[in-house]
């Protein structure tokens, strides 16, 4: 019994890890809590869209502090800086 236990749970484990081995479907792409404030462009050192999977969509703002806040995509501001970073990107 023990070692059926321990079988189903490494089929589990493979499983899961096979599920959320790619990172367009991990949860830490989704945003949960959204900023209102508008972040300075010289203070962003990278921004990311939300994956497509995720509830809300929204880009994650890296800043140079090292934080990374969530913005929704509505925001025209936010908008404009992914555009201005997808231009200056190679």
């Amino acid at each position: 019994m023990t070692k059926l236990c321990l079988a189903l749970g490494l089929l589990l484990l493979t499983t899961c890890d096979a599920l959320w081995g790619s990172n367009t479907l991990k949860p830490e792409n989704c945003c949960f809590e959204f900023s209102t404030m508008r972040i300075p462009i010289h203070k962003i050192v990278t921004i990311k869209e939300t994956g497509i999977h995720c509830q809300e969509e929204g880009f994650i703002v890296h800043t140079i502090q090292g934080k990374q806040i969530c913005v929704r995509r509505h925001e025209e501001w936010v908008q404009d800086a992914f555009n201005k970073e997808k231009l200056m990107s190679p």
